[in-house]
């Protein structure tokens, strides 16, 4: 059967708004928006990214890894090269989500990437929240269910406590390369850096006769997520708002889009002293393992 005139759709007429008639036109609702993002987001901790200039002279020092109090000031921490200084808490709802383990010749990478929409404001203020690349985002409530899953590879340190890339909340399974599976509570525990810490009198991995160094084992465990801005998407974000009562209309910035990246992994965060190749340290003062 042919197509008719009476099949095809009616003719679309553009209609120009008429701001001088406010009730003909359409506009967003900015306060819904924020109502929106508060009621079904996730709330976080915001720290803005600054260049880290301690320890450099003149422009283009190598910077050594290091890790200062800044006279007390717990609001800022240093990270690959950024002072993280807190900005306040604000509301983020997740549009997606995605992650993917690759194997590299230098072991398992794991990325882990989502897209976040921002409220306008902090948490309980009227200050604008704004975001650039590489500031942090922490997760204030963070049940279980948020937990991220992953596995690694690890060499068996002597000293007693072996460190993975993430601070552990959760041991799904330890294992070696012997095959003996190893039982939290009994053979191991996660001690409060987030690192496995072997029970003197329980069974441990142990030393390979055969290649003359400690064993291989292999973890799958749960860690809380951080996120770090990777990218902007929607920055600059304005549109005309309706003043209900007089019918005047003002320009309001909408909520910003980020790209963000989980689970950055910087040197800083698994060393404990002033040099560039530190290493934790083990209760006995030894360093827990090669890095």
């Amino acid at each position: 059967m042919g197509i008719t005139m009476d099949d095809q759709k009616p003719a679309v007429t553009a209609v120009l708004i008429n701001y001088e008639e406010p009730w003909n036109s359409v506009t967003m609702d900015s306060i819904g928006q924020d109502n929106f993002l508060i009621q079904n987001g996730v709330l976080f901790d915001h720290y803005k990214a600054v260049p880290c200039v301690l320890g450099q002279t003149v422009e283009g020092d190598i910077r050594h890894s290091h890790n200062h109090d800044f006279e007390g000031n717990t609001n800022v921490h240093c990270e690959n090269g950024f002072l993280y200084c807190f900005a306040g808490q604000v509301w983020g709802v997740f549009t997606n989500k995605s992650k993917q383990m690759a194997y590299i010749p230098a072991g398992f990478y794991g990325s882990s990437s989502a897209m976040l929409t921002f409220n306008r404001y902090y948490r309980g203020t009227t200050k604008i929240a704004s975001f650039t690349e590489y500031d942090k985002l922490i997760p204030c409530e963070c049940p279980k269910e948020f937990f991220h899953s992953n596995f690694e590879k690890v060499t068996h340190s002597m000293t007693g406590v072996d460190r993975t890339q993430f601070q552990i909340t959760e041991i799904e399974y330890v294992t070696d390369s012997d095959g003996k599976f190893y039982n939290e509570g009994i053979d191991f525990k996660i001690d409060s850096q987030g690192h496995i810490a072997w029970i003197p009198g329980g069974k441990q991995p142990g030393w390979n006769n055969v290649a003359d160094k400690p064993k291989l084992i292999s973890v799958r465990y749960k860690y809380k997520p951080y996120f770090y801005v990777k990218q902007m998407m929607h920055e600059i974000r304005i549109f005309p708002q309706m003043n209900a009562y007089d019918g005047s209309y003002s320009m309001q910035k909408m909520p910003m889009q980020a790209q963000v990246q989980a689970d950055y992994i910087f040197l800083n965060n698994r060393t404990e002293q002033d040099v560039p190749d530190a290493e934790i340290n083990a209760p006995t003062g030894n360093n827990v393992g090669p890095r």
